[in-house]
């Protein structure tokens, strides 16, 4: 879908993103939420891994209350709340 907007319309990355995100949503789509992310990032051959990414989250969010996650299948971010 995405490179049909770009290629055909013209549309740009973020507006892409958008307009899949919503079509996706409309036809039934549930983003997955973070535990379900980290679950699927840390499974296998990367279950060792868990623990320092646990201990990393632990360390990110403990920085106050200002600071959330933001998860996506291939980024893991922690970032202070601005505003």
């Amino acid at each position: 879908m995405r490179r049909w907007l770009r290629e055909v319309h013209g549309v740009r990355q973020n507006s892409q993103w958008a307009i899949a995100d919503a079509a996706a949503r409309d036809a039934g789509w549930v983003r997955r939420t973070v535990e379900e992310y980290v679950h699927a990032q840390y499974t296998g051959a990367k279950a060792a891994l868990r623990p320092v990414f646990d201990a990393v989250r632990e360390a990110a969010l403990a920085l106050g209350g200002d600071v959330d996650e933001e998860v996506r299948s291939l980024l893991r971010a922690a970032y202070e709340q601005h505003g």
